[in-house]
């Protein structure tokens, strides 16, 4: 019955977890400054979530922290998300905002070709089958682990 009970206790807070597993090629790269800015690439392209965004305390601060520290024209879309492309120190990016969660999603390249388009709309579409399951998620290599190595799931910075 204890068994049970420490299960259920530790299984339970990932229940509403759900991670996207990047392909094969991406590694976790660490940051110099903390865990929160470490993030995902395969050379061409970094995947991040951005750990200022957590300081937004409510919709409206949270997508004018995009605005006006990543100088991006941020869209609306039908289904409650916004987006916004640009440049940001020499890279291009594109950003997913989930502003019910405060939660975002970047990723960035040097390269503004068809494969940084697919791969945009390709993040798009997991950040939008994650939103309908209701579930936050984290970022992780092709065998599951998160750019934290062994620590909880969460939401990994990858930038």
């Amino acid at each position: 019955m204890i068994k049970l009970f420490l299960t259920l206790c530790l299984a339970l807070p990932y229940t509403a977890m759900s991670q996207i597993a990047l392909p094969a090629g991406y590694k976790c790269v660490p940051s110099r400054n903390n865990e929160q800015e470490n993030y995902f690439s395969n050379g061409t392209f970094r995947f991040r979530t951005d750990a200022g965004t957590r300081k937004a305390s409510n919709q409206e601060d949270f997508i004018n922290y995009f605005k006006n520290n990543y100088a991006l024209a941020i869209r609306k879309t039908k289904d409650n998300l916004y987006w916004g492309l640009g440049m940001l120190d020499g890279r291009y990016v594109y950003v997913v905002l989930i502003p019910e969660r405060l939660t975002s999603v970047i990723i960035s390249t040097l390269h503004n070709n068809q494969l940084f388009s697919d791969q945009s709309d390709w993040l798009l579409q997991q950040v939008r089958k994650n939103k309908s399951l209701k579930k936050e998620f984290y970022f992780t290599d092709y065998t599951g682990l998160s750019c934290s190595g062994l620590s909880k799931p969460g939401i990994d910075s990858v930038k």
